[in-house]
């Protein structure tokens, strides 16, 4: 049995994996959650899933906010920085153009970025989280 939470973790695997197919140069990897290790590669991962829920008597409102996390190659900083900056930019357009993704009763909406470091076993690998909702109305009886 699957429910919203884990069909919006799917649908945004959906948009990340048409997002990545169309920006081959952007991206190396991406993961439906954060992978062991990072590596020398540019990655997007799903992060953490947040949840709102209202009601009114017969609507019942969800709204979800997904991280996406952006990390990018080890090197120089101001090449790093720039590659996020660049692969965080095109991903919000992307998310904001194709705001459907997440299927027909609901959709998609990045609604803020912030800048972040990883720590990997004591290395601090630079990273851009993008916080997108998503959103259902659902009637109850």
């Amino acid at each position: 049995m699957s429910g919203w939470r884990s069909d919006v973790r799917d649908t945004f695997m959906v948009s990340l994996t048409a997002f990545m197919a169309a920006n081959p140069t952007l991206v190396d990897q991406i993961y439906k959650s954060r992978p062991p290790a990072l590596g020398d590669r540019r990655v997007i991962f799903i992060g953490g899933m947040t949840e709102e829920i209202t009601q009114d008597p017969g609507v019942r409102r969800r709204a979800c906010e997904v991280t996406l996390v952006l990390t990018a190659q080890l090197g120089d900083s101001t090449e790093v920085t720039d590659d996020l900056e660049v692969m965080a930019d095109t991903l919000v357009d992307y998310l904001t153009t194709n705001y459907g993704l997440t299927g027909a009763l609901t959709y998609q909406e990045p609604v803020r970025t912030t800048t972040t470091e990883l720590n990997e076993s004591g290395t601090y690998i630079p990273a851009i989280a993008v916080v997108a909702r998503a959103y259902i109305q659902q009637g109850r009886t």
